[in-house]
């Protein structure tokens, strides 16, 4: 399997960045171009030779390596961190509950641990749709679907704080009328995890 992460050549580690709409166009045709050349070439394939126009940092280009990890929370937890993903523990919260604690048949069959629909507007690692949901080769992309989910709509929305991200997800992420505030009481179980 493969895994996408935004990667510092210079120092060797994994990198933050705020996403602008121009660098998720970028990112895309990066990723397209990557995806296409590594699976004629095989093996490994920096997206540095392909930035030739300067559409993203070199600190943010994309490296394509072996993900293999199992899911579990603890590594749910990892990746979300590592992933450096705005508000960590409503992301999680969002987890548990939209997988009913990770049992669900979209997430056992679809890898969706979201309850995401596949995107047609913005970029999206979804393999299709199967049962009125996206589906995923493995968790690690659904939960890199979800990253570019939210540099789309929490950037696009200039979120700054817990309380305008809940608020957010209210309004344009679910349906139920009482999901703010069931994600923010999920969310608080699991804050003390991600300090």
């Amino acid at each position: 399997m493969k895994q996408y992460v935004l990667y510092d050549s210079e120092n060797l580690s994994h990198t933050s960045t705020r996403w602008t709409p121009r660098k998720v166009f970028a990112l895309a045709i990066v990723l397209c171009v990557t995806l296409i050349t590594t699976s004629l070439f095989g093996g490994y394939y920096i997206g540095k030779h392909l930035n030739k126009y300067n559409l993203i940092a070199e600190s943010e280009l994309i490296v394509l390596r072996n993900y293999d990890k199992k899911f579990s929370e603890n590594a749910l937890r990892d990746v979300l961190i590592e992933l450096n993903l705005r508000f960590p523990d409503i992301v999680f919260a969002q987890a548990v509950i939209e997988s009913g604690n990770f049992k669900s048949k979209i997430f056992v069959e679809n890898n969706n641990m979201f309850g995401m629909r596949q995107a047609v507007k913005r970029v999206n690692t979804a393999d299709g749709t199967q049962y009125n949901h996206a589906y995923y080769k493995d968790w690690y992309s659904c939960v890199i679907d979800y990253a570019f989910w939210q540099a789309t709509y929490a950037d696009a929305n200039k979120i700054k704080s817990r309380e305008e991200y809940l608020d957010l997800l209210q309004s344009i992420y679910a349906e139920d009328p009482s999901y703010r505030g069931k994600i923010d009481a999920t969310a608080k179980k699991f804050a003390s995890t991600f300090k």
